[in-house]
């Protein structure tokens, strides 16, 4: 049987993307014509702009595809849509744009004209020496976070969705404020919320209708940014997605809440504060996406559950309106690896494929640098230290740690932080700051040589710099003779896998567990197994640890090998995105184990 890659659910034009006579899907439709997603994102015209592996992007247009050129090859960051345009936005920072007129969303582009014919530089950014570091689009309105944390935003402003106060609509960029953290909008939306640095708050502007902004007042507008009246602090929200009719907000413990008109909430009345979803409470939802008039919630357990509009994206009697949260069963999901499934809402669209963005090492390494709790080193001004990993940055860099801390001692603290998002998840915003660095080390190797998962590669070469051992148990064949010898019977034999501690930390919640429960006077460093694994298959394991690549050479038993890892994933604690289910069912595939 195939697997697919994508299914399509809702409204579409004739043979646009599935080959089938009709506007109407009211079943998941196979798509054949993409295959290795990374994200897919579409908007009101038929078309669809697709990111795939190696770093390509499509552009379907009916029965037509587009292979679209970024230039010098620069690395795809993220994609998204609203409306008729599109934004393609890279590792660098620049900001592209395709849409098929000069659109009012689109910021000014010069004297080029848009078209669906190429990418266009929004050189706004570009000319005032601005990272982009991610967008959000609203509709009628775009907001742009940069590095440094100034959040700017162009577009409409004629309910205060610019958050500028009572100005006018404007083409060009402006600043909306400064210190943000994080930024939230989406489908329709005349409204936007971010969090700022250093702050537990949650903050809003724009149209307050229906209470949408989670303000205890409704028909308000605000021009102003203003404080969000909610207990949840803004270090616990997951996501939060806004569109026509609703906002709804999910968590990190993965409750969900919502508030906006009755009927598209999920509640059976009209909510101005965010309140929590009594239908989910007993669910842990891990990923949001909204269209104009419909919601849908992915969680942990692999179940989609959606409410609202099902059918059109305007209402109308014809079409039958959930007003609370309902399962969607879908067969298909047992076809995509579960760790990788994505969901995204066009207007009246759904999208539901397996991500090919599996990046789980660079997630965990995101985490683990962010966490700060295992650190043995710091770096920085006295003001503001930040931990880092000895061994690991040493390795990364290719230079000992006081020579580092030397050549950034001088620093302001954005620029240490630009060098070591690059050490720990190759994270580029300044490419500048990092050459201008790793040129006062004098080194012969330069940042795009020494990538993450060569430092990995190297690192697990190097028996030499690990420091722990986890010692697996050896079974034994049982000899009559040795019955009565209780002194050899209690002898356990282990066999050694050496390992870097800060591997185990980054990439096993079991692991982190461990070591988070040792005193800091006690010193670990070494473990016994207990799984029940073979050592083949803990070997297979550790290397995935730093390849995040399950490699089967020819002495292993395929079946063997995916029967004992099967349940590593839980087991170990891996981050919920690893690709290591996905490969296993790779595997699976691959020797027909299914």
């Amino acid at each position: 049987m195939q697997r697919y890659d994508l299914y399509v659910l809702g409204k579409q034009k004739t043979n646009f993307l599935v080959d089938h006579q009709g506007e109407l899907f009211h079943n998941w439709k196979p798509v054949s014509k993409i295959k290795s997603p990374i994200k897919i994102v579409i908007c009101y015209s038929p078309s669809a702009l697709v990111w795939l592996k190696n770093n390509k992007l499509e552009f379907h247009q009916e029965n037509s595809v587009n292979n679209l050129e970024l230039p010098n090859n620069e690395k795809i960051k993220d994609i998204c849509s609203v409306r008729l345009v599109y934004f393609v936005l890279t590792e660098c920072g620049k900001l592209y744009t395709l849409a098929n007129r000069s659109h009012s969303v689109v910021p000014q582009l010069g004297n080029e004209k848009s078209s669906f014919q190429k990418l266009l530089e929004v050189k706004y950014f570009t000319d005032n020496n601005l990272k982009v570091e991610s967008v959000e689009l609203g509709g009628w309105t775009n907001y742009y976070l940069c590095k440094g944390g100034q959040l700017y935003g162009s577009g409409m402003n004629d309910v205060g969705q610019l958050g500028i106060g009572q100005q006018p609509d404007s083409k060009k960029p402006l600043l909306i404020i400064g210190d943000v953290e994080r930024m939230f909008s989406g489908h329709n939306s005349l409204r936007f919320f971010f969090t700022k640095r250093n702050d537990d708050k949650l903050y809003a502007s724009g149209d307050n209708e229906s209470g949408l902004l989670g303000y205890n007042t409704k028909g308000d507008r605000f021009y102003n940014p203003i404080i969000v009246r909610t207990e949840i602090k803004s270090s616990e929200i997951l996501d939060l997605k806004t569109n026509s009719l609703i906002s709804v907000l999910i968590t990190t413990s993965g409750r969900t809440f919502s508030c906006g008109s009755m009927g598209y909430n999920g509640h059976n009345e009209a909510l101005s504060k965010f309140t929590e979803i009594p239908q989910l409470q007993s669910k842990k939802c891990v990923q949001l996406a909204t269209g104009q008039y419909h919601v849908l919630l992915l969680t942990e357990d692999c179940e989609l559950y959606g409410w609202g509009f099902n059918g059109s994206n305007k209402p109308s009697t014809d079409y039958k309106l959930d007003k609370i949260p309902k399962k969607i069963e879908i067969p298909l999901l047992n076809r995509i690896s579960t760790n990788a499934i994505k969901i995204n809402c066009g207007v009246d669209t759904t999208f539901i494929y397996n991500s090919y963005h599996i990046t789980s090492l660079k997630n965990d390494f995101k985490v683990f640098f962010q966490n700060q709790k295992f650190s043995d080193a710091k770096m920085g001004t006295l003001e503001k230290q930040i931990g880092v990993h000895k061994v690991f940055l040493e390795k990364r860099i290719g230079c000992e740690i006081e020579k580092i801390n030397n050549a950034l001692k001088e620093e302001e603290i954005d620029n240490i932080m630009e060098i070591l998002n690059w050490a720990y998840f190759e994270n580029v915003t300044d490419q500048n700051t990092l050459d201008r660095f790793f040129n006062s080390l004098q080194l012969s190797i330069k940042p795009k040589q020494n990538t993450l998962a060569t430092c990995l590669l190297n690192l697990f070469k190097d028996e030499d710099s690990k420091d722990f051992n986890i010692l697996v148990k050896i079974e034994e064949e049982e000899d009559e003779d040795d019955d009565d010898d209780d002194e050899n019977k209690d002898d356990e034999q282990f066999e050694v896998i050496p390992v870097h501690k800060f591997i185990l930390l980054a990439r096993s919640g079991l692991f982190r567990d461990m070591f988070e429960n040792v005193s800091e006077n006690e010193e670990m460093n070494e473990v016994k197994d207990y799984s029940e694994k073979t050592i083949e298959s803990l070997e297979i394991l550790i290397k995935f640890f730093y390849t995040d690549k399950i490699e089967l050479t020819a002495d292993h038993d395929p079946q063997l090998v995916v029967e004992e890892l099967s349940d590593a994933a839980e087991y170990y604690q891996l981050n919920e995105n690893s690709s290591f289910n996905h490969q296993l069912n790779l595997i699976k595939d691959k020797f027909d184990l299914n």
